[in-house]
């Protein structure tokens, strides 16, 4: 089953259905509700799957996931709410009308709107992250049937701007993020070629680019676009003045800089740590900064430490990088040392295959994915019983891309 937002309009009894429903196949074991509910319960995300399976489910279970997935506390603050948003003349019913607007990128009606009711700009959300208008343009930790990206997002946000918008209010996503940070370490704005655009924008208007706290989870702009599979934000953002400290600077692979925290004897120095060496390393073999991989590996890090669960090689095949598998096997890495999840440099350049996103690639365009594979073949990699047979059946590979690597698996089987 896959829970769909109902419409605004919907009384209180539409939702009592759809818990319902969703109760209804969850204990019938149907896969997407249980993944729905599993992602959404505060409780029931945390249990071992196989005491979920073996627990009682009730349907205040599934009313709980169900308001925690329309970004609820729990379901009466669902209740009040639709309430609210069923009377046309509250602020609750124009916002949301709004906010609907706004990511389906009709500019002429959010006008209206706000022309109308010009209270609206600085209205907030009572959901649980307490947005404005303008956190919405981030597509970022807000509702996920609302994570989307129009193409005239720019136009918008100069809208918002217009009209009287804070620039960087705080929201209550990932523990407080401000637009800004919302928008440079979200995977919508780039998938919709809008996202340096926005940056751009945000600049101008003269945001705080070095605010502490602006990407969420503690985490200035530039960490968050690290952790977050934004390199070409961090790097913009890094040309226009953001400032570096190791993490940042091997991330965005400014050598000369992370040079600048290690002392004459390889000794890190000017308040740089062991966690920033760490984490600068891996982002470093994510986004192909290979001079400063080297840098590092020549300067402490072990070429088989784990980071985030992966090894320096393993972040280098899921960033889509040859050189970085190259230099690994050059180094003279163990190919079958195991990551967190269990896989080797085979099992995780098979995995990367099948569900890495293209956008994540970056800065290089071209998909070199099949010839990481090959890489690790040709270096001696160990190819699993049932892997031909588990590429067939990836509905995600196109069937060029299938033959390709199942050619490659039987030439070195």
């Amino acid at each position: 089953m896959t829970v769909r937002p109902l419409s605004l309009d919907t009384p209180i009894t539409g939702y009592e259905s759809q818990a319902e429903a969703l109760y209804n196949v969850l204990i019938a074991g149907d896969e997407e509700a249980v993944a729905f509910v599993r992602q959404h319960h505060p409780e029931l995300r945390i249990m071992p799957e196989t005491e979920f399976m073996s627990s009682t489910i009730s349907l205040e279970h599934a009313r709980l996931a169900l308001a925690r997935g329309y970004h609820f506390e729990g379901w009466p603050h669902l209740a009040h709410w639709v309430k609210l948003v069923t009377d046309r003349d509250t602020d609750v019913y124009k916002f949301e009308r709004a906010v609907d607007d706004l990511v389906d990128g009709n500019i002429e009606g959010l006008r209206i709107w706000l022309r109308q009711f010009p209270q609206l700009i600085k209205f907030r959300s009572t959901r649980v992250h307490h947005s404005m208008l303008i956190h919405y343009i981030g597509a970022n930790g807000v509702e996920d049937y609302r994570q989307r990206s129009p193409a005239n997002a720019v136009e918008i946000l100069h809208l918002l701007l217009e009209s009287g918008s804070e620039l960087e209010p705080m929201a209550d996503m990932y523990g407080g993020s401000t637009p800004f940070g919302l928008v440079a370490t979200s995977i919508w704005p780039a998938k919709a070629k809008v996202l340096i655009p926005l940056l751009e924008v945000f600049l101008k208007a003269g945001v705080t680019i070095d605010h502490p706290d602006s990407a969420g989870n503690h985490q200035n702009v530039i960490i968050g676009c690290l952790h977050n599979g934004r390199p070409e934000a961090a790097s913009y953002l890094k040309d226009h003045g953001a400032k570096l400290d190791l993490e940042g600077a091997a991330g965005v692979g400014n050598l000369e800089f992370v040079k600048s925290f290690f002392d004459k004897d390889g000794n890190l120095s000017n308040g740089a740590t062991r966690k920033q060496m760490e984490y600068g390393y891996i982002w470093a073999c994510e986004y192909g900064h290979r001079d400063v991989v080297e840098f590092l590996l020549d300067n402490g890090i072990p070429i088989n430490i784990l980071v985030e669960d992966l090894s320096g090689m393993h972040w280098g095949i899921v960033g889509g990088h040859l050189d970085i598998t190259k230099l690994f096997i050059e180094k003279g890495v163990d190919l079958e040392d195991q990551n967190g999840y269990g896989g080797t440099a085979l099992g995780c350049a098979l995995w990367a295959i099948v569900n890495s996103d293209p956008t994540y690639r970056w800065p290089q365009t071209e998909d070199e994915s099949v010839q990481i594979i090959e890489e690790i073949l040709k270096a001696g990699g160990k190819i699993q019983p049932g892997t031909i047979t588990w590429i067939r059946e990836q509905p995600s590979l196109s069937n060029e891309k299938k033959d390709k690597v199942t050619d490659l698996l039987v030439k070195y089987s």
